[in-house]
Formats: structure tokens, sequence, C-alpha cells
């Protein structure tokens, strides 16, 4: 109880109500009219933060301020851009409770400059761009849009190291002498339904268990238990006895044995994101091995 006694919940509050007003900024922000928002951070998170610091990278104009302008806002974001790449960072301040039509103070201190440039100063100089990764938090990000070495640098994981995408077949899309290369055929083009990450395997490879995973804001994350039950129609044929398979990009063919929500704080390790109480839903599977040519 002490350790609960000396947290400043007023400071997280504050925190989480700053959170909440920058992701609804960013969620109507919009860069041009030609270029896409790929990524926007919140970095020196301090509340009432000092004077701006120089990054000694080339600056540009403030967008829609005059040259020379104080720097009097208090939130710091970083924003990039696609689109051809920029030759500095440019700046300008926007209010926070802009929604509220209120112009003053608390800004939003925007730093703004394309992806190309900023991918460019990381690999040769990144020692100017090290003020946008101090106490950060990504708020926004579009993965397609950022080169790996970006994603690596702000540590943006969007699924675990061993996750395997499948799709789920159903009892009706699976006959006799269908083979893994006409399963993946018809899939050709669709993404993955789900995502596996295998917590045991046996030593022959025939059966294994893990947890299921959903695409969810761009990260695969642990599926709802609840959520898969209440509403995934291959849960329900499952639970009403008709078989139900899985198929991996790689060409792996399982079939469900059986699902099971189990609470296992360790398996925090093992996924992006855990679950807030620490059930996570289970599936038994077996391996299937379809043949490899088509029956005659």
């Amino acid at each position: 109880m002490a350790g609960l006694a000396q947290v400043d919940w007023q400071l997280l509050a504050n925190e989480a109500q700053v959170r909440a007003l920058l992701e609804d900024f960013v969620s109507y922000y919009t860069p041009s009219a030609v270029n896409q928002l790929a990524l926007a951070v919140w970095f020196e998170k301090s509340p009432g933060a000092g004077e701006r610091k120089q990054s000694g990278l080339p600056r540009m104009p403030r967008f829609g301020m005059p040259e020379g302008s104080p720097a009097t806002g208090e939130h710091k974001l970083l924003v990039l851009i696609t689109g051809p790449e920029m030759s500095g960072i440019g700046s300008e301040l926007r209010p926070l409770f802009w929604k509220a039509g209120l112009e003053g103070p608390p800004f939003i201190e925007i730093h703004r400059t394309s992806v190309a440039f900023f991918a460019e100063q990381l690999r040769s100089n990144p020692a100017v761009v090290q003020q946008f990764f101090r106490n950060a938090e990504v708020i926004y990000f579009q993965k397609r849009l950022l080169s790996p070495d970006i994603l690596d640098a702000f540590r943006i994981v969007t699924e675990p190291w061993n996750l395997i995408k499948v799709w789920c077949v159903y009892h009706d899309q699976y006959g006799t002498g269908q083979t893994i290369q006409t399963l993946l055929a018809s899939r050709a083009g669709r993404r993955p339904e789900v995502g596996i990450v295998k917590t045991w395997e046996s030593p022959d490879f025939g059966t294994c268990k893990a947890i299921l995973h959903v695409e969810v804001g761009q990260q695969w994350r642990p599926a709802s238990p609840e959520g898969i039950m209440q509403s995934s129609g291959f849960y329900s044929d499952w639970l009403n006895g008709r078989p139900c398979y899985l198929l991996a990009e790689g060409g792996a063919f399982y079939q469900v044995d059986k699902f099971e929500v189990i609470y296992a704080p360790e398996y925090s390790s093992r996924v992006i994101e855990r679950r807030p109480d620490d059930r996570y839903l289970e599936v038994y599977l077996r391996a299937v091995h379809p043949p490899e040519e088509p029956a005659a």
C-alpha cells in the first residue's frame, strides 16, 4: 500500500487527459492535400516545459506563424509525413484546446518533416534527432508508410517475433483431395484472419498449443476470449462439433482440437500487449497433411 500512496494520481490523470487531446488532434490533422500522416510522437512529456531546445537541424519557417514568434508550446509533437524529402524540420504552434475554440495556451508545439528527411538524419546524423526520443510516446503510426529504421528507432512493435499468421478454413471449405497449394491459391490476396503464437509443441511437431491473436489497429494482440466466443463463426462451428482448420502462410495446416481459456501471467512475455486480466484464449492444434497432388 505504501507504493500506491506514493503515486501521483493527479499527474497520471493530467497526462491521460493530454494524451487524449493529442490523439484527438492527430485524428483531425491533415498535413496537406496530397501528403499522408505517417507518424505522430509525443516527446519530452513534461507539462509546463520551458524554452524550445535547439535541435541543430536546418530550420524551416514556422507554418502560419511569423518568424521569431516566442516558443510558448507546452506539449511537443513530432509528425512525419509522406511526400518529397524536406530540407529541415518546420514548426508551428496550435492551441491544445482547439476544438473548444480557445486560441491561447497551452499549445501543441508541432515539429514537422518528411519521412525521408527524418530517416536520412537518423542514419547519417542521429545525434541531432535525439530530442524526439526523450520521454517519447508514439500516439499514431502507419506502418506501411514508415521505413524499418524508423520503426526500430521508436520501438514500434506490431507483432510478436514468433507470430504465425493464418487463415480460418471452415468445414465446408476443405474436402477430400484438396492440397495445400489449392488451399493457399484460394486465399491469394486475402489478409490472414488470425494469428497464433505457439506455447508448446510435441517433439514430432504433430500437435501444439498456441495463443490466438487478432489484428487491432495495425498490431497483433492476444484475442479477447469473450470476443471470440461471442462473435466468431469459427468458434461456433467448433462448439457445434464441425471440424475447423487453420492454414498458415507458409503452408502448415492444422485442425483445431480444442479451445481453452487459461489464466497465465507468464504468457505476458510472449505477447506485445498482455491481457489486462492475464486470461488468454489458447487453441490446441493437430497437424494435418493433405496430399501433395490433387486426387485423380
